[in-house]
């Protein structure tokens, strides 16, 4: 097994944050750089590639996946606070994320799904038999779960 440090595989976290945009100042992103460093030095298998390619590869997979959820999760502090004017079938994806890794309650899971649709609120209210203030209750309950999971 290569022994390699920590500190020789900074550069390449560096490179990685370049490639993808990312403040490299970022202290955030190291600590998550050194996390999966200590995970790939129990995993790797050096009959396979050599323990840089790997870890670099690993660390790419980490951000592709985490700027991914970040827009993601943008894009669901978005789809409340401006109408949808594209079909919504076009991403049901997001709906399905945004309905089932939020914690939202039945009742709020369904005017998200009204809301997602392009329905105002005095249509959802109308069509599910609540006031117009308990929809935008629940509006703004569903903001703020998504704004939480968004920062």
């Amino acid at each position: 097994m290569e022994d390699i440090s920590f500190e020789e595989c900074r550069p390449l976290i560096f490179h990685s944050l370049k490639n993808f945009h990312l403040s490299e100042s970022d202290e955030d992103y190291i600590q998550e750089g050194y996390f999966i460093f200590d995970l790939c030095r129990q995993r790797h298998d050096p009959s396979r590639s050599k323990f840089t390619t790997y870890f670099v590869q690993q660390f790419n997979f980490y951000l592709k996946s985490h700027v991914r959820n970040e827009q993601r999760k943008k894009q669901a502090v978005q789809l409340l606070s401006e109408p949808h004017q594209e079909d919504p079938l076009e991403e049901p994806l997001l709906l399905l994320d945004l309905l089932t890794h939020h914690q939202l309650t039945p009742i709020e899971q369904e005017i998200l799904h009204l809301s997602y649709k392009g329905y105002p609120s005095q249509i959802i209210a109308d069509k599910k038999d609540l006031s117009l203030s308990t929809i935008q209750r629940a509006r703004r309950r569903i903001k703020q779960k998504l704004f939480a999971h968004a920062v």
